[in-house]
């Protein structure tokens, strides 16, 4: 492999990583919003300030707030259907 495709490949898994890490932020700090502020009390921009991150960056990550909460339910009823079938 020539050194500019390592370098590509490198970059791509950076970048992928970190877009995770940012995701995985912004749902932890959407949670806590939500569960301070309720649903409709819930302001994009604090999620945001919140995460350390801009709304271009939230923007990136998710298509609108409903897509964070699915992003953060999910989970959980996941795991409330498991429970159920036991």
């Amino acid at each position: 492999m020539t050194h500019e495709l390592v370098y590509a490949n490198i970059t791509i898994v950076m970048e992928t990583d970190r877009k995770k890490i940012t995701e995985e932020n912004l749902i932890r700090c959407g949670r806590e919003e939500f569960l301070e502020k309720g649903y409709a009390g819930a302001n994009l921009r604090d999620i945001c300030k919140r995460a350390g991150v801009t709304t271009g960056a939230f923007y990136f990550s998710f298509v609108n707030t409903e897509a964070i909460r699915g992003a953060i339910l999910e989970p959980m009823i996941a795991a409330s259907q498991t429970m159920r079938q036991k």
